[in-house]
């Protein structure tokens, strides 16, 4: 019984023992748990803190950075007017400052920019933008002396100036002139715009304009001068009713190649069209008193020429001063009022061929087509004049060697 006792005994304190260590390993394995679940959560706070660190520095660093990048990358220097970073975009105060310094430099940049489009629009009252697109591709600020475009461009030149200025201003103070002047201009300078020129520069009463418009160069500035006498009609209109003498104006119009550049000095240096074309415009003008009519235009013009509308007659065969080879000038009569301007149409046919006896000396043939003229025009100067030269050349032949053209020897 004693031996079952301790058997029992034993038995009973090893299960004991048994329970004991049992229990030390569940709770090894719960601290276990435990330290590794804390470790986790902390882990995991760490990242989730840092995630919203990350969106809060975001917000306040990165994104205010991002609209600056943005600004500055994007930046259109005709549209600053509507770049805004907002002084608010973030807290941060040295951000802020960032921000109102860049709106600052973009409103002092616009105020400039502003600044210097004036600038550039009154420099061009002085030198026409078409001039600037020649010779400142690189900025107006790097125009160079003797810069040019040796111009492949078929190019229209019209002088226009007023007959008798000189007799007409002779009464006028100063300032009566120059208000005058500033009139007149003002009127005749709309017609060229309109028809697509630009005027190179003002001579006193005078004009000198250019049409460069491909292929229609000849047409724009034929149709600018018609538009010009117009205007004077209705200028002259304004005048009579103050009691002011009406005036008359001659443009002389010619076509064909120039060199644009700047000539001067490295001080002071002006833009200007240089060339034959130049030339013989100015001279033509100034047969307009001679041929006592509004317009002349040279072949070179009139071949160019693409408007049915526009009217015209073959008025000599000529060599001015300072050319070699004469050249056929043209009148165009389309402001002529409506009589003389149905007239004019109808002595066409006769009139040619008075000009084809005169080239080949029939004298007398042409004589009789001139005079036809006379009966349907009884004050075209152009036929009288014509019909005084077949007497004269009836009377006093002309050289072997003549080629039709008059000559004129002195500078008009």
């Amino acid at each position: 019984n004693k031996d079952r006792l301790f058997y029992k005994s034993y038995k009973m304190n090893e299960s004991l023992d048994l329970k004991l260590f049992s229990s030390d390993e569940i709770v090894f394995n719960r601290i276990k748990y435990h330290i590794t679940s804390t470790i986790i959560n902390i882990f995991i706070g760490a990242v989730i803190l840092w995630f919203i660190l990350y969106l809060v520095i975001k917000r306040i660093l990165s994104y205010p950075l991002s609209l600056l990048e943005k600004a500055t990358t994007t930046l259109d220097i005709n549209r600053l007017d509507n770049i805004d970073l907002g002084t608010n975009a973030c807290h941060a105060l040295e951000i802020q400052r960032i921000e109102r310094s860049f709106n600052q430099m973009i409103r002092k940049l616009s105020k400039q920019i502003n600044i210097n489009q004036r600038v550039e629009n009154t420099f061009e009252k002085f030198v026409p933008k078409q001039f600037l697109q020649r010779i400142a591709q690189d900025g107006i600020e790097n125009i160079q002396l003797g810069s040019n475009k040796a111009s492949t461009e078929i190019i229209s030149v019209l002088f226009s100036d007023i007959h008798q200025f000189t007799n007409l201003t002779e009464k006028m103070t100063p300032q009566e002139v120059l208000n005058f002047l500033n009139s007149y201009l003002a009127r005749v300078s709309v017609p060229i715009q309109e028809h697509h020129g630009f005027i190179d520069k003002f001579l006193g009463d005078g004009i000198m304009a250019l049409f460069d418009r491909t292929n229609q160069s000849a047409t724009d500035s034929v149709k600018s001068a018609i538009a010009m006498i117009e205007m004077v009609g209705v200028y002259n209109r304004d005048r009579h009713k103050v009691n002011y003498e009406p005036i008359t104006i001659g443009i002389g119009i010619h076509t064909g190649k120039v060199i644009i550049g700047t000539i001067g000095s490295n001080h002071r240096m002006e833009s200007t069209v240089l060339g034959d074309v130049v030339n013989l415009a100015s001279r033509i003008q100034h047969l307009t008193k001679y041929y006592d009519t509004s317009i002349i235009i040279t072949s070179e013009t009139f071949e160019k020429l693409h408007d049915n509308s526009i009217l015209c007659r073959e008025l000599d065969f000529i060599n001015v001063k300072g050319k070699r080879e004469p050249t056929n000038i043209f009148e165009v009569f389309n402001c002529d009022n409506d009589e003389r301007r149905t007239k004019k149409n109808e002595l066409l046919s006769p009139y040619y061929e008075g000009l084809r006896n005169y080239y080949t000396q029939d004298w007398d043939r042409a004589l009789s087509f001139f005079e036809i003229c006379v009966d349907i025009l009884d004050d075209d100067l152009i036929s009288r004049m014509y019909i005084d030269r077949c007497h004269q050349y009836k009377k006093y032949p002309p050289p072997v060697d003549w080629d039709g053209a008059l000559r004129f020897n002195l500078k008009h």
